[in-house]
């Protein structure tokens, strides 16, 4: 089955999660216990061909790739974490992992930021972020995440840095309702199960 940043396996008392970069194809294979399996190279001498056992006629065009056997050298990146229980704890993990610091190198200078500091604080951990970005139209940072769980969320937003003005937005940034700034800047609202949220500050 295709995974975009993670596959998690996990009896409801414990559990494996298994974060990759690139990697996007796994499958759990049962049995006296369960496995996961996660594809590191597909190399095929053909695109499609019609003498498989687990499935018949072509999935696509019958023509040889005698260049795709990927011979040589490979490097890999995946993590193994384990985790108790419903694995929520180990999302954040596994979106790290997936989206790796970056450095820059600069010339020092005195700066203005603090020693300890988050760009965006997003809690529970049951909502996940799914894109923080410029505005489209206008000044102003969109917040996008999504509730992971059947169940309502109170979801609370905090960005670094003085803002103005929230509201909650559609996909496309259209404004559907204004939402209060509490003192420190942060907003709360509801997200009900499964539920996408976009949130502009300006």
């Amino acid at each position: 089955m295709p995974q975009r940043a993670f596959c998690d396996a996990t009896d409801g008392r414990r559990g494996l999660l298994l974060a990759n970069r690139g990697l996007p194809e796994v499958a759990v294979v049962e049995g006296a216990t369960s496995e996961l399996a996660l594809t590191l190279l597909r190399c095929v001498g053909w695109l499609s061909r019609a003498d498989f056992s687990t499935r018949r006629g072509h999935a696509g065009p019958a023509t040889a790739t005698p260049g795709a056997q990927e011979i040589g050298r490979h490097r890999f990146d995946y993590a193994l974490i384990p985790h108790g229980g419903h694995g929520l704890e180990a999302y954040a993990d596994a979106y790290a992992f997936d989206v790796p610091l970056r450095t820059v190198d600069r010339p020092r200078h005195g700066g203005t930021l603090p020693p300890a500091a988050s760009f965006l604080r997003a809690e529970p951990a049951a909502f996940i972020l799914s894109a923080v970005k410029p505005a489209e139209n206008g000044p102003g940072l969109v917040v996008r995440g999504y509730n992971v769980t059947g169940d309502p969320l109170c979801v609370t937003l905090a960005p670094r840095g003085p803002f103005a003005r929230a509201a909650r937005v559609r996909l496309d940034e259209e404004e559907l309702e204004a939402l209060p700034l509490a003192a420190d800047g942060s907003v709360t609202l509801e997200a009900r199960g499964h539920e996408i949220v976009t949130v502009k500050f300006e």
